[in-house]
């Protein structure tokens, strides 16, 4: 326990030295512009952020190259968003109680979040902030779900915003389906309940103490794999392609 303490407060400290690092430049660009250039930082910050927990990923699959995609897949803990932005290029959507975290709801809004509010006249608002980010021909990372869980099974998913990317199948948009598996902790790929609980970011958690218990671990490794990307028309039914969707995300569960 002393050790992890130990751990924690280093880590937490190079986290703040790593953020106060990146904010600033990250500030003045997206003051010229907010095109792909603003998402240059995030992803350095992102993959900082992996290297200062020693989470380790595990990218399998391939990434359409052609077109711009609505990410989907599931939620499995706090280091989801450094583990996909380090990697992909592009905006998160997040609950609108995101936007009100201390430190991590305004990095969220550097990285040009989407906040989605469960009132209806908030919704509209968001909804085609979404319809705007798209547009402009950048990619969205969704987690469908509308919560977390242990990365033992996948929840069923939120059919709404997948009107979105179906009203705009013509622009060449593809719904690209993702996976989260956790592999192991602490050198470990037996994981059992409490190791799990050890990195997992359960609905019974709060934010934060997930976020300090991964950065307490020695490490964790996840695994986060891309699936084909699902073909959309304007006339495909948002239910069926948000259950196809959930389908593939959970079936490569690990």
């Amino acid at each position: 326990m002393i050790m992890r303490f130990f751990r924690l407060i280093i880590r937490l400290f190079l986290f703040a030295l790593w953020t106060m690092f990146i904010v600033p430049p990250q500030l003045i660009i997206l003051f010229f512009t907010k095109g792909n250039l603003s998402y240059i930082l995030p992803r350095l910050w992102h993959r900082g952020v992996l290297f200062i927990a020693n989470t380790k990923i595990i990218v399998t699959g391939t990434l359409p190259s052609d077109s711009h995609c609505f990410f989907v897949g599931n939620h499995i803990s706090s280091m989801d968003i450094p583990i996909l932005g380090s990697v992909l290029w592009g905006s998160f959507v997040a609950k609108a109680d995101v936007e009100s975290y201390p430190l991590f709801g305004f990095l969220a809004r550097i990285q040009q979040t989407v906040f989605i509010s469960r009132k209806s006249s908030a919704a509209k608002t968001a909804q085609q902030k979404i319809r705007t980010i798209l547009t402009q021909g950048k990619n969205l990372i969704l987690f469908p779900e509308g919560t977390s869980t242990d990365g033992t099974y996948v929840e069923p998913f939120k059919s709404t915003l997948f009107s979105i990317p179906i009203e705009m199948a013509d622009s060449n948009i593809v719904i690209q389906p993702f996976t989260l598996s956790l592999l192991s902790v602490e050198g470990s790929n037996d994981l059992p309940r409490a190791r799990r609980n050890l990195f997992a970011l359960t609905p019974e958690v709060e934010f934060w103490q997930n976020f300090f218990s991964i950065m307490s671990l020695t490490e964790a490794v996840v695994e986060l794999q891309f699936h084909d990307p699902l073909t959309i028309t304007a006339t495909s039914d948002r239910k069926h392609i948000a259950d196809q969707s959930h389908k593939v995300v959970a079936s490569a569960l690990k």
